[in-house]
């Protein structure tokens, strides 16, 4: 289930077991009836990133690099607890930091706040 205060117009998301993209009729729907069950996250992997947001990836070595013009994640390759690692970005303001993502609506949300552009 995802919080309905994470989403937004646009999303990628599972909907009663079917990828949508979010349309203002849906998020409506959803709150309207408060079917917050129906509503799941599509988890991020290599191949979604690169197939459906158009991220290039590059094998360097400990770690995979997924690139979309100047917008740069990382990927350490080893596993915990038999999963994937998340997806990491870093990021300056006044100081740097970064933020790991493992489901793409928060991956959307993020880099439409930094890009003011839609990642798909």
């Amino acid at each position: 289930m995802i919080n309905p205060d994470e989403l937004r117009i646009n999303n990628c998301i599972y909907y009663k077991g079917e990828e949508v993209f979010l349309s203002e009729e849906l998020f409506e729907l959803i709150l309207n009836v408060r079917d917050y069950e129906s509503i799941e996250p599509v988890i991020i992997t290599k191949e979604l990133l690169r197939d459906k947001c158009g991220f290039e990836i590059h094998d360097l070595g400990d770690f995979w690099q997924l690139q979309k013009d100047n917008f740069i994640m990382f990927q350490p390759k080893m596993q915990l607890l038999g999963k994937e690692m998340p997806f990491i970005t870093r990021f300056e303001l006044l100081i740097p930091r970064s933020r790991s993502f493992t489901e793409l609506h928060k991956l959307q949300n993020f880099y439409y706040e930094v890009t003011e552009e839609e990642l798909i």
